[in-house]
């Protein structure tokens, strides 16, 4: 068996995320940004009435670039998520790969490429 807690919702997730070695969550923009900035494998189940299918869109993308297992929530069964975390858990270069893939779709540093974006912006004036 899997020694994992199932929580629907963490208040230390830079623990989490920390101990984690794959994540299995939405696909909402915020999560990505920190799924990415830790570079973990996930596994994401896009929230199906997301505005505009935003999360879907999201999803979609950490896929084609080999960061994520998407499997969309009309689709989910125990015996799909089941299969699918023995498949991934057995493969180790998959999960670090995909963990590689996952910090490559991290944008590093943005903070202070904002703040040097708009720094710039001002110099103009």
């Amino acid at each position: 068996g899997l020694n994992s807690p199932l929580e629907p919702y963490l208040h230390d997730i830079e623990k989490a995320y920390s101990l984690a070695d794959l994540v299995i969550c939405r696909a909402g923009a915020t999560t990505l940004a920190e799924i990415g900035a830790y570079g973990l494998p996930v596994i994401l189940i896009p929230y199906p009435h997301a505005t505009h299918n935003h999360q879907g869109i999201n999803a979609k993308i950490f896929e084609r670039e080999g960061a994520a297992i998407l499997i969309l929530e009309k689709d989910l069964s125990d015996k799909k998520l089941a299969q699918v975390l023995l498949d991934i858990l057995k493969d180790k270069n998959r999960l670090e790969m995909m963990a590689k893939k996952s910090r490559e779709l991290s944008n590093a540093n943005s903070a202070k490429k904002i703040v040097d974006y708009i720094s710039d912006c001002i110099k103009k004036i």
